[in-house]
């Protein structure tokens, strides 16, 4: 059965994916989250990623997200990067 559900203004799908168009489709449901600081930190600028470390804010902001969705945990890093086109990704690191 697959369900769709609302998470910051975005569809989300039963395993957490962004669904639909959109700059963030096909991203976990926290990248437009993780984005957004990611611009406030100003440690970014386009065309280059930056990386970021979750911290206890963040994993609390998405505490009530279904069990079987990843989730953030404290420490966890993710880099994060616009193509030319404006589509964000994000993918985990050990940097």
């Amino acid at each position: 059965m697959s369900i769709t559900i609302k998470v910051l203004d975005y569809t989300v799908n039963n395993y957490g994916i962004i669904v639909g168009p959109g700059k963030f489709s096909g991203e976990l449901y926290f990248v437009p989250y993780l984005w957004e600081q990611a611009l406030e930190d100003g440690d970014f600028s386009p065309g280059r990623g930056t990386t970021l470390k979750v911290a206890k804010e963040d994993v609390e902001r998405f505490a009530h997200v279904p069990e079987s969705w990843p989730k953030l945990a404290v420490g966890q890093k993710y880099t994060l990067w616009e193509d030319a086109q404006g589509f964000v990704y994000c993918e985990e690191t050990n940097v």
